[in-house]
């Protein structure tokens, strides 16, 4: 029951009151009839987003809940966006510099974990993309905002920002994980905070393996040729489906078995082999996969992972020297698909970790087969292409500027 101002009585149900509640304030709201009491979530802010000032309610028990007064909309700082920018990738945004003038205002919401860095934040910034091309970490800079969003080559993804400390000779830094492995964030956070300091110093990033002993090693039985061709044609018809998730975990799990680090080495060269003799149709639905006109970061993903079964398999039939085995045949495919979608995919790939890929795979084609290298020359611009991903490796990754430089080397090879 409540009163208006003329006096009147009015009823108002318990799910009328509670509707109400929930048009005027931001949260979940629980009412219970023994204990009429409201509970309003915590509010999530986001950078950029609007911030709600919410008035306390003052529940009576016998009048039920009544409608707070709307709430005033009013900006969380100066810097507030009225949308999110569109972030999605291209080459200039892939390959650009981290020119940090001033670090990023202090959320009202308390932050995670942080370091105090005694050290202006465009200092900060400069030392931290250094590193970050160092280890061939690919980061998409945004200085307005003191943010670089990076992407590993395992896929390990995170954010790294800088906000203004009450000192403007400090900065605050703040590193956080959005997906992929914690081990290798771990190393990754280090190595940044050390960089944000000035310290380069090289860590042995290898992971901690033990060994096998013999005496186990010996007892394993690799896969025999027909059990292989069933998981290639378990795989190639996962491909071949329209689940993109289901293709990622295929290409992943070829990729994984042409990685001598991840598996035995004589069946790596075993899946290797059948892969790039065109066993169950593998590779041409990798090459499909691969010329999909699809833009967006998981068919992204897609693309890198079969870059990543093409670079393995090259390169360990390369490394054995049973690459001439397969380059050397009649095969067209090498050809006639292969090497254009190379080409291709040099050309549009936003990412330098697909560029790296793709300039490895071309460094053990053109260094393993003079007919490779000389469609390379008739074809004309490969050398004008691996130029550009040289220029681009140098300002921002290492190991796409080695690769193309190999690359290169091997185009000229006599």
């Amino acid at each position: 029951m409540s009163t208006n101002h003329n006096g009147e009585t009015n009823s108002i149900s318990t799910n009328e009151a509670t509707t109400s509640v929930h048009d005027g304030i931001l949260g979940r709201s629980e009412f219970s009839e023994q204990q009429p009491t409201y509970r309003r979530a915590m509010f999530r802010q986001h950078a950029g987003s609007l911030r709600q000032s919410v008035p306390n309610l003052n529940v009576d028990a016998q009048s039920h809940l009544t409608a707070p007064p709307k709430a005033a909309m009013i900006k969380r700082n100066l810097n507030f966006r009225r949308s999110v920018p569109n972030l999605k990738l291209n080459l200039d945004e892939s390959y650009t510099n981290w020119d940090v003038i001033k670090g990023k205002s202090l959320p009202a919401y308390p932050l995670g974990r942080t370091e105090l860095i005694d050290l202006p934040p465009s200092q900060v910034a400069k030392n931290i993309a250094e590193a970050l091309r160092m280890k061939s970490v690919h980061a998409i800079y945004d200085s307005i905002d003191a943010e670089a969003t990076c992407t590993t080559a395992c896929d390990c993804k995170f954010k790294i920002t800088l906000f203004e400390a009450e000192d403007s000779n400090h900065t605050i830094l703040e590193v956080l994980k959005s997906r992929g492995c914690s081990l290798t964030f771990s190393k990754l956070r280090r190595a940044v905070s050390k960089a944000a300091n000035g310290d380069f110093s090289v860590v042995d990033d290898a992971p901690l393996c033990l060994s096998i002993p013999d005496c186990v090693a010996a007892l394993y039985t690799p896969p025999s040729s027909d059990d292989i061709k069933k998981i290639l044609t378990k795989s190639s018809k996962e491909l071949q489906t329209s689940r993109r998730d289901g293709q990622l975990t295929a290409l992943r799990l070829l990729a994984a078995m042409t990685d001598a680090d991840k598996s035995h080495k004589s069946t790596c060269i075993n899946v290797a082999t059948m892969i790039l003799e065109g066993e169950a149709g593998v590779r041409e639905t990798c090459i499909n996969l691969l010329s999909s006109e699809t833009s967006d970061e998981y068919s992204d993903r897609v693309d890198k992972a079969v870059l990543d079964v093409f670079s393995n398999s090259l390169s360990l039939l390369y490394m054995s020297g049973d690459i001439q085995k397969v380059t050397e045949s009649e095969d067209p495919w090498y050809f006639q698909s292969l090497f254009p979608s190379l080409l291709q995919s040099m050309k549009q790939c936003p990412c330098p970790h697909g560029c790296t890929l793709v300039s490895q795979c071309l460094s053990v084609l053109l260094q393993s087969s003079s007919d490779m290298r000389h469609e390379a020359v008739k074809e004309g611009s490969l050398e004008t292409i691996l130029e550009h991903a040289l220029a681009r490796g140098k300002k921002s990754h290492a190991n796409l500027y080695d690769h193309a430089q190999s690359a290169i080397d091997a185009l000229h090879c006599q």
